[in-house]
């Protein structure tokens, strides 16, 4: 999906994101993080540990601290799922950055 720069508004780049709202709200809006390979400030980000597995073509970081509320009309083209634990340890560390 196309995903604004925070610092630069109205200048997007296609990303891939992670999911991270339940299914109850799929229709609606889901809330998402972004995924870059830009693999910098990991204390704030979840470091993908089989990420060819999920469909990503290299090494990759969730940007937990960078939440992203869009609608799932927004989304493009579904790559793969991750495992409850890598799922579940994206969530908590959503949580510990907010």
């Amino acid at each position: 999906m196309a995903v604004e720069y925070r610092d630069r508004p109205n200048i997007k780049k296609v990303r891939h994101v992670v999911v991270v709202s339940n299914e109850r709200a799929t229709d609606i809006d889901v809330i998402a993080v972004s995924v870059s390979s830009q693999l910098k400030n990991q204390n704030l980000m979840f470091r993908f540990t089989i990420w060819k597995e999920c469909g990503l073509s290299r090494p990759s970081i969730a940007r937990t601290s960078k939440l992203l509320s869009v609608s799932s009309q927004q989304l493009q083209t579904y790559l793969g799922k991750l495992d409850a634990t890598d799922l579940n340890r994206i969530i908590e560390k959503c949580k510990d950055v907010f």
